[in-house]
């Protein structure tokens, strides 16, 4: 009998030693399949997103000439750095189309004269015919006639205006030289006419004209941009953003001086445009220069933060490996801004708690 009880507590004993064993290595298995903790502490957390936008001169304006004709002198070249009215080439206005505007001129003028003429007999003839001193088939051919000449000098009218238009002609400086200006000072940098080219006026409104150069002043430059629509409520209400170039050399701050009302839609995704000015830009940062901004979402001071792996999820619910002793337990915890980094937590842990993950 005592035999027998000594083999049952024996092997109980056996029992308990295997049980420890295992559940210490349960225990160092749990510890070592986490590779990393940190400390609940106080910080900020802030969201932000990044931007890549392009460097490009604030003012650009391309250079037309106000009326047509040939390039006489051409006095800059390109690269020339220009002064806002310095003249840039003289032009000899187009006579040939001056003498076609003088005769389309003259047919208007002669086409008024000769309705007047017919409105005057037409008024006659319809007092005669009221006065039944002329038959009704002379007064229909004097109303013809009259209908003719108002469609004929409304036709004369509206080629004459084409005409004026489409050229430009200022009749009192037809037979002058003319002098186009710069309307801005800065670098030249496009050039796209030579001496004796003959070009168009930009003052139509059937054509554009001829490009005669484009100025741009790199004394401002802006940096152009586009955000996604759900953060343009926030661009709305920040002034200013961070620049750094794309090695991450800072730029300074540049305030926002257009956000375009229209949006930019692809395949479902709507942006929206946006410049930032840079005043006093480093000499380093051209025009095409690739630029960065960090807008600012969200951010929030003096709250609980941890890392974001730190945090685990079951379902919806949010919850922490937190490490007591040589124990690790799971407590849920409440979460509160998302940062790019850290998360805040509202409740669940306190500061100083050590987590896993």
């Amino acid at each position: 009998m005592i035999k027998k009880w000594i083999y049952i507590v024996g092997a109980i004993l056996l029992l308990s030693f295997a049980l420890y064993y295992s559940l210490l290595s349960l225990s160092k298995d749990e510890e070592t399949s986490f590779s990393k903790s940190t400390k609940v502490t106080i910080g900020k957390v802030q969201k932000s997103i990044t931007l890549i936008g392009q460097i490009e001169a604030s003012k650009i304006m391309a250079v037309n000439s106000s009326i047509t004709g040939k390039i006489i002198e051409k006095y800059y070249s390109l690269g020339d750095s220009v002064k806002a009215g310095e003249t840039l080439l003289t032009i000899k206005p187009d006579q040939e189309k001056y003498v076609e505007f003088l005769r389309n001129k003259n047919a208007f003028y002669k086409a008024k004269i000769e309705f007047k003429e017919k409105e005057i007999e037409y008024n006659n003839s319809k007092e005669l015919f009221e006065s039944h001193f002329i038959h009704e088939d002379e007064l229909r051919k004097s109303k013809n006639a009259f209908d003719i000449a108002k469609m004929q000098v409304e036709i004369s009218e509206k080629t004459f205006e084409i005409y004026k238009s489409k050229y430009n002609i200022d009749e009192k400086s037809v037979f002058k030289i003319i002098p186009i200006k710069a309307p801005i000072g800065g670098i030249v940098t496009e050039d796209n006419v030579e001496e004796g080219n003959y070009i168009k006026s930009a003052l139509s409104e059937y054509n554009e004209g001829t490009v005669i150069c484009v100025i741009g002043n790199f004394d401002e430059l802006r940096a152009d941009f586009t955000i996604a629509e759900e953060y343009l409520p926030v661009l709305r209400k920040i002034e200013k953003v961070k620049l750094k170039t794309k090695k991450g050399a800072n730029l300074g701050v540049g305030r926002i001086v257009k956000i375009s009302p229209l949006g930019n839609s692809n395949n479902g995704y709507v942006s929206f445009d946006f410049s930032v000015e840079l005043k006093s830009p480093p000499k380093r940062i051209y025009p095409g220069t690739s630029v960065q901004a960090e807008i600012i979402i969200t951010e929030k001071d003096s709250c609980l933060i941890v890392p974001i792996p730190a945090i685990g999820f079951e379902g919806e619910q949010a919850f922490v490996n937190f490490k007591n002793d040589k124990n690790i337990i799971i407590k849920y915890v409440k979460i509160g801004v998302v940062g790019n980094r850290f998360v805040e937590i509202t409740e669940g842990v306190v500061k100083g708690d050590i987590l896993v993950y």
